[in-house]
């Protein structure tokens, strides 16, 4: 088998993955938009509460990066059954906060033009059906500068030692 790598961000490999599945060489399976993409991407927060279980009496927040919102959407799914009490929140780089402004609109956007600073959560547009999951569980959506995500990136490698991509850090940061 041969990978190919294609665009130089998110958007641009998404429609290369589309062109190539519709050609019926590959099968296409949706990183976020996809209801078995959204179950499996939600046993982090199995994965959480059964750690926490043990370490303390509960989770009060649960700080979530988000891209095209697939990870919030399972963890929120999943803690809003098990932990209702427990606030999930995501966080997205203020220069793409595509799920943000979705909300705002009141229906997923495509914005124009978004920073790949912060690659990994870097989509122009949301999922339709993970707005709508994180819209139905009332997941509020916080925004991080990027200039502030480059000071948490230094402080974490400086202080503590940690290399952290920039999407992993947005939870730290906010």
């Amino acid at each position: 088998m041969d990978i190919s790598l294609t665009g130089d961000n998110f958007d641009e490999a998404f429609a290369a993955a589309m062109a190539e599945a519709e050609s019926g060489k590959r099968t296409f399976i949706h990183p976020f938009n996809d209801p078995d993409t959204i179950i499996g991407q939600g046993t982090v927060a199995v994965e959480i509460m059964e750690q926490i279980r043990d370490a303390c009496s509960g989770i009060d927040i649960i700080v979530v990066p988000v891209g095209g919102g697939g990870v919030v959407s399972g963890i929120s799914i999943y803690v809003k059954e098990k932990s209702p009490h427990t606030q999930v929140i995501g966080v997205e780089p203020a220069e793409a906060a595509a799920m943000k402004a979705s909300l705002k609109h009141g229906a997923p956007v495509t914005l124009e033009n978004i920073s790949t600073f912060v690659d990994g959560a870097a989509v122009k547009r949301p999922g339709d059906l993970t707005f709508s999951i994180v819209q139905n569980n009332d997941v509020p959506i916080q925004t991080v500068p990027e200039n502030r995500l480059c000071s948490t990136l230094m402080d974490l490698h400086s202080l503590d030692g940690i290399v952290c991509e920039p999407a992993g850090a947005l939870s730290i940061d906010a």
